[in-house]
Parts: structure tokens; sequence; C-alpha cells
């Protein structure tokens, strides 16, 4: 099966359980958004695209409008995203790290004000 994965934001924030957000193209016919990467209690995991709703009791519960229905087809499809998460992880970080070893600034007597950290940084690919 052909799946091309675009990360559409990636989420730094370490706090934050949503890592990123993605979409897939599925055989250059189908797209399909709002996959997303999550942070739980076993590591990363892929969360389909979902809707809300409310049972009979009252309790609201989630159904997933996208997903894969065989177990290789899932496992392809996770694995394209985590694959795609990971690249881009990586590239945010080599991007940080050359602003923070950028040179070239020249020296002044005014004092060097610290810029605070931003509470979430996102980066749209």
């Amino acid at each position: 099966m052909s799946i091309e994965v675009r990360i559409s934001r990636l989420n730094l924030n370490p706090n934050n359980p949503v890592k990123a957000y993605a979409s897939v193209t599925l055989e250059n016919g189908y797209a399909v958004h709002g996959l997303k990467v999550c942070s739980g209690q076993n590591g990363l995991f892929v969360s389909m695209p979902s809707t809300s709703y409310v049972d009979q009791n009252g309790v609201k519960k989630y159904r997933d409008v996208f997903h894969p229905v065989k177990k290789e087809s899932r496992e392809e499809l996770i694995s394209s995203v985590m694959n795609e998460y990971k690249a881009a992880l990586q590239n945010a970080m080599e991007f940080g790290q050359q602003m923070d070893n950028s040179t070239g600034q020249e020296q002044s007597d005014e004092p060097e004000l610290e810029e605070p950290e931003p509470e979430m940084a996102e980066m749209y690919m």
C-alpha cells in the first residue's frame, strides 16, 4: 500500500500528551486528516481520527471515524506515521541546535535580555 505522511503540526512541549498531528494520503487517492501521535503510559502511539458522542448512560465516548481493518494495514500505517514523526522531530532538533549555535552577533555594552521560554513550541510544516 502506498502511504504518504505529512506531519502538519509538531508539538515540542514535553507536558502535552499530543506530540504531533498528521495527515496521510493512501494509494494517491484518499486523504485522511486528524491522526495524532500521543504519549501514553506505555510510550508513543498513533491515535486515529475520532468523533465524540454521549451514550445512553450520559457517558462521553469516542469512536474512530477512520481505522485500518487488517492488522497488517494498521501496522504499516502506524509505522509510516511514526517514522515521519521521528524525522520531523529530528529536523526540529537540528534546526533548534543550528539556531542555538549561530554566531556573528556583535557584542554590545547593553545587557543581554533572556527570552522567556514559550509554553508551547509548535512548528508548522
